[in-house]
């Protein structure tokens, strides 16, 4: 069996991607913590400090393909003085550089969508300066972009049902008029399990999205359908990230850094471009 590593194996995508890609493949889930897994026939858990290129080298060992899910929301003490940015670059240039050494024959890195704005958000920036990184070293890159992911444990999706829970009444800024497309954890599993070893993908990005294009403010009142609950929204010709940073961190209990860039990316519209390469991909597209 080929040997695929998942750096990130212990996300929502990384968890759904280790049970179905253990049907195929041979799976090495990469963590810094592995003492709550247990190896078993198909999955293979190793211990992997991406800060270490010595961690990063001994992970991709043996290794065909990789995929790679790593996203640092929040600041790290391991850089004292850099913010999420710098330790994602930082991250994604010694799993790049130990790939490479390491004979990897793919990269499948999974990011956010990129609007056709000059002046990006710090987080599309982040996600944009980490796909440029993984590619910078030889090893053929695949990069997935999609906006939100809805699935189970996904952060945003669960941050926007706290909202629609516990707030009766929204006063929703500019960024709740924003344009996007939200796509199914299942539509993304299938897409990269067809572009793994798929030559025709080698060096490509491709944005992803559902079937269904709507604004944060009818994304809220589906989801307030959804959970049988009566919601007024009204808008502001504003935008206000500090402010809409502040009562989305206060309403839905997570941390104000890991809020901040994610509020901050909302200003752009998060829908994906065409791509020749799309008519390969055979997606469930399952509806919002």
């Amino acid at each position: 069996m080929k040997k695929i590593a998942i750096a990130g194996a212990n996300g929502f995508i990384g968890q759904a991607l280790l049970e179905k890609l253990s049907q195929s493949y041979h799976i090495i889930a990469l963590s810094r913590s592995t003492s709550s897994h247990n190896s078993s026939d198909h999955i293979e858990w190793r211990n992997c400090d991406l800060y270490s290129m010595l961690d990063a080298e001994k992970g991709l060992q043996g290794v065909d393909y990789a995929i790679y899910l790593v996203h640092s929301m929040m600041p790290s003490a391991r850089l004292t003085q850099g913010n999420f940015s710098d330790t994602d670059v930082v991250l994604a240039d010694n799993f790049a550089r130990a790939a490479s050494k390491m004979g990897v024959k793919q990269v499948v890195y999974l990011g956010g969508i990129i609007p056709e704005e000059t002046e990006l958000s710090s987080h599309l920036k982040s996600r944009l300066e980490v796909e440029v990184t993984l590619s910078s070293y030889g090893v053929p890159l695949t990069a997935i972009r999609t906006a939100m992911i809805v699935g189970p444990g996904g952060s945003s999706f669960h941050m926007l049902e706290k909202l629609v829970r516990r707030l009766p009444m929204m006063i929703c800024p500019q960024w709740t008029l924003s344009q996007t497309q939200p796509i199914s954890l299942e539509d993304v599993i299938v897409a990269i399990q067809q572009v793994i070893g798929n030559r025709d993908f080698f060096d490509q990005n491709i944005e992803l999205g559902g079937p269904d294009i709507f604004n944060y403010q009818r994304l809220l009142k589906l989801m307030a359908k959804a959970l049988g609950k009566k919601r007024f929204l009204i808008t502001v010709p504003l935008f206000t990230a500090k402010l809409s940073t502040l009562w989305v961190s206060l309403v839905t209990g997570t941390s104000r850094k890991l809020v901040a860039p994610l509020i901050q990316s909302l200003r752009h519209d998060m829908v994906a471009k065409d791509h020749p390469l799309k008519k390969q991909l055979k997606l469930p597209q399952v509806p919002f």
